[in-house]
């Protein structure tokens, strides 16, 4: 990211990957959706471009999916 150490750069995208790797191999055994990663991935704080580097997608295909995924889950919520 702009404005940082290469040395935190080198630790962000070595962190991005083991991420990715764990996420891939939770979606793989089917032990949890995109959707979930989407989620978990959110709620701990990290930007659409954020979960879109770990995850491989453009920040704007992130941001749409989440919208999406919040609206549901505030649907869900007034029905219950």
């Amino acid at each position: 990211a702009k404005g940082e150490e290469p040395e935190a750069v080198s630790v962000s995208k070595r962190l991005d990957a083991l991420i990715r790797l764990m996420l891939e191999e939770q979606l793989g055994r089917g032990a949890m959706k995109r959707r979930d990663q989407l989620l978990i991935l959110d709620s701990v704080g990290l930007s659409s471009g954020e979960i879109g580097r770990i995850l491989g997608q453009s920040s704007k295909d992130i941001a749409s999916a989440l919208r999406k995924l919040k609206a549901q889950g505030a649907r869900k919520a007034d029905d219950e």
